[in-house]
């Protein structure tokens, strides 16, 4: 797994979906995001690496909610649905620019490891807020995804 991860140079979709597959194997973001700071930390991996594994471990992380809403009630279903939707959606917005976000995040902290942590926080932070002033249209568009079954 570590000659895997090391091997990921600058391929950043490789690493998206990395982090997604390990993530939802482990179901556990956490377990995925303290793995990418230690390799980080001891020179495996890059920023950019390490934000394109957490880009996907941040996707990845909604196959918990999605396994566990199935024979749930609708409004679990649709919950675990703007949980997956939230997060594509910030990693679309964010891949695109994860060289631009690395540099930003270069600004916070010269240590690496709290680089990728800052990095962790802040794109969950950014994407909650982005959708906040869409709130209306984002409920509607979770219930025509997930719709009442009368």
């Amino acid at each position: 797994f570590l000659g895997w991860l090391s091997s990921l140079g600058d391929n950043y979709s490789l690493a998206l979906v990395t982090g997604l597959m390990a993530t939802a194997l482990l179901q556990s973001s956490t377990a995925v995001t303290a793995v990418t700071i230690v390799l980080g930390s001891q020179g495996y991996l890059s920023l950019e690496t390490a934000i394109a594994l957490m880009l996907g471990s941040n996707i990845g992380t909604c196959s918990t909610a999605l396994l566990a809403s199935f024979r749930s009630c609708l409004e679990a279903r649709r919950i675990a649905m703007a949980h997956v939707v939230l997060n594509v959606l910030g990693a679309i917005i964010f891949f695109p620019l994860i060289d631009f976000f690395a540099d930003c995040l270069r600004y916070l902290s010269p240590l690496l490891p709290r680089q990728i942590a800052h990095g962790h926080t802040l794109f969950n932070l950014i994407s909650s807020l982005l959708v906040l002033p869409f709130l209306p249209c984002f409920a509607r568009l979770i219930i025509f995804l997930v719709p009442d079954k009368k």
